[in-house]
């Protein structure tokens, strides 16, 4: 399995921006900060890649919007 980050196709965010459905990476760091009530930071890193993630929760949804806010490769 590779690291990857994927997007839900023709779904997109109040930014324009495309709609993460899945992250995986291995061998990796977290770390997860709660901003507010329905905002959280997280970043994931690795030896290759840095994903910075701003989470949106919409209210009394369990949906959640994943926003990249940074992707920065280590190569």
């Amino acid at each position: 399995m590779t690291d990857r980050l994927t997007y839900i196709d023709g779904k997109f965010t109040k930014y324009g921006e495309p709609v993460i459905d899945e992250l995986v990476l291995h061998d990796a760091m977290v770390h997860l900060e709660i901003l507010s009530d329905s905002c959280y930071m997280l970043i994931v890193s690795n030896k290759e890649h840095y994903w910075h993630l701003t989470i949106h929760s919409k209210s009394g949804r369990g949906n959640v919007v994943a926003r990249l806010f940074e992707d920065n490769s280590r190569k």
